[in-house]
């Protein structure tokens, strides 16, 4: 796809890139301020190689892994009849966790909050969510397959 092409993805909330030997950070309009991966950043710098170029794609990247995403699907799968659901990655005590609010369908009935720890074996859970950023089921795509 060409710079026109992409521009429009990233306009649409997509994360765009152009494909090349290294692993570039994805670019991606986030509440109308630009990200590059996950930090703010000022200005997009593009050369004329870059304007002209016919390499550049919609990155499709997961923000959990597939045994998160079932843990998480597993822990929820009770209450999705009743409740949306929320996902924040926050410090909690001087501590990371994950925070997940329970948005009743109901109106007339209380939020609930579920805060997790961020456990694992050789590395913390979620690493791939921002802190203090809210995602929500399709973020994840819980429950997609």
């Amino acid at each position: 796809m060409n710079i026109t092409e992409a521009l429009k993805e990233l306009n649409d909330g997509k994360k765009i890139r152009r494909k090349g030997w290294f692993e570039k950070a994805p670019y991606q309009l986030r509440d109308g301020a630009l990200n590059l991966g996950n930090k703010r950043c000022m200005f997009m710098c593009l050369s004329a190689i870059d304007i002209h170029a016919d390499d550049w794609e919609v990155v499709e990247e997961a923000y959990i892994t597939k045994d998160e995403k079932e843990y998480l699907e597993n822990l929820i799968r009770l209450y999705r009849d009743d409740y949306n659901f929320t996902f924040e990655k926050a410090m909690h005590n001087g501590r990371l966790y994950l925070r997940i609010t329970l948005i009743p369908y109901n109106e007339d009935e209380v939020r609930e909050i579920m805060i997790l720890p961020l456990f694992g074996i050789n590395k913390p859970m979620f690493e791939g969510l921002e802190i203090s950023y809210l995602y929500n089921v399709d973020d994840l795509k819980l429950f997609k397959e």
